[in-house]
């Protein structure tokens, strides 16, 4: 089950948990996965696992990584970036603006002078 891809400054890095024969492996990989492209690999139980990669994924992610999409269904990742501050109002304010035209077009209203 894969946790998490970010982009680095050229690659592309990877977390998983996979099943393995004394529990549960944890895999952080540069894509894509080869045996010698693993730079790190930890046996044990699931959840400690899961925290050992939280860690890691938000150290990345101080250090300017971009959190990408996991792929899912056979579609590309794409990059997510939440929007904050200035951006976020003005794309909320768009929204609003367009839903409101589209609503007075729509009923046929002609805008006052």
């Amino acid at each position: 089950m894969r946790l998490w891809r970010l982009h680095g400054p050229t690659r592309v890095l990877s977390a998983g948990l996979y099943p393995h024969m004394d529990g549960t492996e944890l895999r952080v990989f540069f894509e894509p996965e080869r045996a010698n492209e693993i730079l790190e690999r930890q046996v044990g139980e699931a959840k400690l696992l899961e925290r050992r990669a939280s860690v890691l994924r938000q150290q990345l992610i101080d250090q300017g990584w971009v959190e990408l999409e996991n792929e899912a269904f056979g579609l590309p990742p794409a990059v997510r970036t939440p929007k904050t501050g200035i951006l976020a109002a003005l794309s909320v304010a768009t929204g609003l603006a367009f839903w409101w035209w589209r609503k007075r077009r729509d009923s046929g209203e002609e805008p006052a002078p």
